[in-house]
C-alpha cells in the first residue's frame, strides 16, 4: 500500500515536458513556421485557410494572401485568408476548424482534382503541414 502511495506522489514529477508533436517533423525546422486554421472545407479540396498571428507584409503585396475575404455562402468575413494551393498532400485528418502548423512549400504538385466549385479567395499559397 505504501508503495502505491509513493508512486502516486512521484507520478507528477516523472511526466515529460509538453512538446507540440506538430513541430517534430524536420520540414518544420527548415524555415519559418506559421499557425493556420482550416476555415472552410469546401468541396473538391477548395479549402480556405487563415493564418493565425502575424503575416509577413510581402504576402499581401505579392498576392499570396488576402487581408480579408468574404465567403458569400456562409456570409462570414475571414482575415488573413488564402486558397490552399498544395492540394495533393494536405492531410485528410485535418477538418474544418482545426488548427495546424505549416511552412511554405515550393514543390510542384500534379494530381487529379474534381471540378466542382466552392468559393475561395483568389489568393493562393502552397504549404506543407507539419506532422509527426
Amino acid at each position: 500500500m505504501k508503495f502505491y502511495a509513493i508512486l502516486l506522489a512521484l507520478l507528477p514529477l516523472m511526466q515529460c515536458d509538453s512538446i507540440d508533436p506538430l513541430l517534430d517533423e524536420p520540414s518544420c525546422k527548415e524555415g519559418p513556421v506559421y499557425l493556420g486554421k482550416l476555415a472552410v472545407q469546401g468541396i473538391c479540396m477548395n479549402y480556405v485557410i487563415t493564418v493565425q498571428g502575424e503575416v509577413p507584409e510581402e504576402w499581401y503585396e505579392q498576392g499570396f494572401i488576402a487581408k480579408t475575404w468574404f465567403d458569400p455562402l456562409e456570409e462570414i468575413t475571414y482575415n488573413n485568408a488564402f486558397r490552399l494551393g498544395s492540394i495533393c498532400d494536405f492531410p485528410n485528418e485535418i477538418e474544418e476548424g482545426d488548427q495546424f502548423y505549416f511552412t511554405l512549400s515550393k514543390e510542384e504538385q500534379l494530381c487529379a482534382q474534381c471540378l466542382a466549385y466552392s468559393p475561395t479567395p483568389s489568393e493562393s499559397l502552397s504549404i506543407k503541414v507539419c506532422t509527426n
